[in-house]
């Protein structure tokens, strides 16, 4: 959570209190009726559902996600990687004569392999106790997790980047974890 836009989220100590708490206040979003409760659970909900302005319930039905997905069809377009500010792109290309035989191995297929790259950099590190030893717990995400339509850019750093290079080996990024 300390990457999160809202300072409030980023600044709040993830405490085995206020994690129960986050995770009961889920729960009630998830299966129940939950009003806004005006702490910070109220910011903790909005970044776990994607939403910054309005709280929206976690999960959806079917239905209703392909109702969503048709209002912001409508309103945008549904590639967002031009909304991407320059800073947080990566720019990775390959040449090559002919794509589509190319891409028919995939082992050599270099750009599907970046998209299924883990990056380096964790986009959530947790911290807990079990059995009485400290445990971290990081989650790193693929790239094509970071540029997928409910990610912020701000994940693209240059730590990110610098790490991954202009045309990375997917054997050696994966190696160095």
């Amino acid at each position: 959570f300390r990457r999160s836009p809202a300072p409030a989220v980023a600044e709040e100590p993830l405490t085995p209190a206020v994690l129960e708490a986050l995770l009961r206040h889920v729960v009630q979003q998830k299966f129940e009726q939950r009003l806004p409760s005006g702490d910070i659970f109220d910011e903790f909900l909005l970044l776990l559902s994607g939403e910054q302005r309005s709280l929206m319930e976690i999960s959806y039905t079917k239905q209703q996600q392909k109702q969503k997905q048709k209002q912001r069809n409508k309103s945008q377009d549904s590639d967002t990687m031009d909304v991407f500010d320059k800073r947080h792109q990566l720019e990775l290309c390959v040449e090559v004569d002919n794509y589509f035989a190319y891409a028919l191995e995939a082992r050599t297929d270099l750009p599907r392999r970046w998209l299924n790259l883990p990056l380096p950099v964790p986009i959530l590190s947790l911290t807990c106790a079990l059995g009485g030893e400290r445990r971290e717990i990081h989650v790193y995400p693929t790239l094509q997790f970071v540029y997928s339509h409910h990610i912020q850019a701000g994940y693209i750093t240059q730590e990110v980047k610098d790490a991954l290079g202009s045309h990375p080996d997917p054997d050696g990024v994966c190696a160095r974890f």
